[in-house]
């Protein structure tokens, strides 16, 4: 599939490796390995990771985020850990249409989708993720709140940036200039993280093809100030106010 409005995938693999990790592996919080009630990371063999934390891959196409996560894929993995998807787009038009409500009641109907077609189990981590019982990833819709995050602990944001961002959906704009899929679990397999990256990636897409077709009306409305709010931000300059916007649909 050829990507019209998505310019890059980037993924992140969250779990342990038994001998070789990637060169860029780093600590990760989030990632326990036999503390705070999380069991040892081990291979399907038993055997235990001597290494543990994230690798972040570079932007990619999808094509090469893809192999990424077949090269990369860690040995074995937790409920502490997680599989995020980034995705960044060509123009800040598109972007705004990601945060529009109705963006984020679609995707929660096709993911679920998604998840019974590939017949996972009740019990299976996906489903707790996706009703929001994970708190590195809950069912809270905050494109607003989190797009003028810049770091990670919250700096940028206040003292509530770390939890703002923990939701299935993370509109990282400020730090990476991207939206990030934090939904996913540390899948069992690299098939299946593969299989939900090129989901992802090509829900965003059609969705934007879709929308694209209409014409955007950007009067004074609250899609004109959320384009040149992202736009001011790409300046790295503080967006002028515009009270009385009212939402519309693109």
């Amino acid at each position: 599939m050829s990507l019209k409005f998505i310019n890059r995938v980037g993924v992140e693999l969250e779990g342990g490796w038994v001998d070789k990790p990637p060169e860029n592996i780093h600590e990760d919080i989030s990632v326990k390995n036999n503390t705070d009630g999380f069991p040892a990371l081990v291979d399907k063999k038993g055997k235990k990771c001597q290494h543990w934390g994230e690798t972040a891959s570079p932007p990619l196409s999808l094509a090469a985020a893809l192999r990424y996560i077949k090269d990369n894929y860690p040995d074995g993995s937790n409920d502490s850990c997680g599989f995020h998807v980034h995705i960044s787009v060509r123009r800040p038009i598109d972007y705004a249409r990601l945060m529009k409500r109705g963006f984020w009641t679609e995707f929660l109907a096709a993911v679920r989708e998604w998840g019974e077609k590939q017949k996972l189990p009740l019990t299976h981590q996906f489903w707790s993720r996706l009703d929001g019982e994970n708190r590195f990833a809950r069912k809270l819709f905050r494109p607003l709140s989190q797009i003028g995050i810049t770091e990670k602990d919250g700096r940028g944001s206040g003292p509530q940036g770390r939890e703002t961002r923990r939701t299935l959906l993370n509109y990282c704009w400020a730090m990476h200039k991207t939206l990030e899929c934090r939904l996913f679990p540390a899948w069992e397999t690299p098939e299946l993280a593969q299989s939900a990256t090129s989901f992802f990636v090509n829900f965003v897409e059609v969705y934007l093809a879709e929308k694209s077709k209409r014409k955007a009306r950007l009067k004074n409305s609250y899609n004109v100030y959320t384009v040149k709010r992202l736009e001011a931000m790409l300046k790295k300059e503080k967006p002028r106010d515009e009270p009385g916007a009212t939402e519309e649909v693109f």
